[in-house]
């Protein structure tokens, strides 16, 4: 039985989907509903949104590490108190296993209010996803999305979650894609130190994005650094900033995404229409590209 999480407020403007979907118990999107973390005598000693947990990895307190990631009660985009999240990672020293510094929905035991049925996203599912984020600094990288099926250990690579650069305003992103793999978990990677926030997450069946109440989380903003693309047949090039480029099609989904150097690269694509999108020192910059 497929299980999809919406935000509150989809949920009671009764969005209609064209397929069979419905909020998924325990799942919360939206962080209103909190719980207190225990530490080994039952002593409370902090909190975390219903269902989400950041269960620490081995790798967190080795060598020079000694990484912690905390959940806070923030306030949101209107202004109410207590109904967004804000996320602090600390003490990455290291960054040769960064992928595995997150927060989850998990479906296991780590969880006190997890959800018993694992699935929630059959594979070969079009689905997107949409969210609020920002930070306190400008230019701070957070990676999103249902991040197993980018696992080595299920075919994928860590270069293909799906990455936004964050303004220290809300700003409302988006993300189209189909799912490889029977999928059970919804990731934030952090990385890397910081202070992300997050709120409002809608998770819907369909392979293309809904009109985005503030676009620009999606389309990108004016940007300086430089990004030439070439499209030819059965492929792109493309050169410009250090930093990662995504490729997006006429729908909104996210075709491939790799990490660049800035020196020219190719690209093999099938013939269509695609929107390139460089990631670089906090900027974005966004280019048109047809290929035969």
């Amino acid at each position: 039985m497929k299980k999809l999480f919406y935000s509150a407020a989809f949920l009671f403007a009764c969005v209609s989907l064209s397929a069979q979907s419905y909020w998924a118990e325990g799942y919360n999107s939206n962080f209103d509903e909190w719980v207190d973390v225990l530490d080994a005598n039952s002593n409370v000693v902090g909190e975390r949104p219903a269902g989400w947990v950041a269960a620490p990895n081995s790798n967190w307190t080795s060598g020079a590490n000694n990484i912690s990631v905390t959940f806070e009660k923030a306030t949101n985009r209107l202004g109410e108190a207590g109904k967004a999240c804000k996320i602090t990672t600390a003490g990455v020293a290291s960054g040769w296993f960064t992928w595995h510094v997150n927060v989850s929905q998990q479906t296991g035991a780590n969880a006190s209010d997890y959800i018993a049925s694992p699935v929630f996203i059959d594979k070969n599912d079009h689905f997107y996803y949409t969210f609020w984020a920002k930070s306190d600094v400008e230019g701070t990288e957070m990676w999103i999305g249902t991040t197993e099926m980018h696992d080595p250990k299920n075919g994928g690579e860590w270069a293909n979650v799906p990455k936004v650069i964050l303004s220290t305003e809300w700003r409302q992103y988006g993300f189209a894609t189909q799912a490889s793999i029977d999928l059970t978990i919804f990731s934030i990677q952090t990385r890397n130190n910081g202070v992300r926030y997050i709120d409002d997450i809608v998770l819907a069946y369909g392979s293309t994005l809904p009109e985005l109440e503030d676009p620009t989380g999606i389309e990108g903003t004016v940007a300086t650094i430089p990004f030439e693309v070439t499209g030819g047949k059965g492929f792109i090039t493309f050169e410009g900033a250090e930093g990662t480029v995504a490729a997006f099609d006429a729908t909104g989904r996210l075709v491939k995404q790799t990490t660049v150097t800035g020196s020219a690269t190719q690209m093999d694509l099938n013939a269509g229409i695609y929107i390139m999108r460089l990631y670089s020192n906090g900027q974005q910059v966004t280019r048109k590209v047809v290929v035969q």
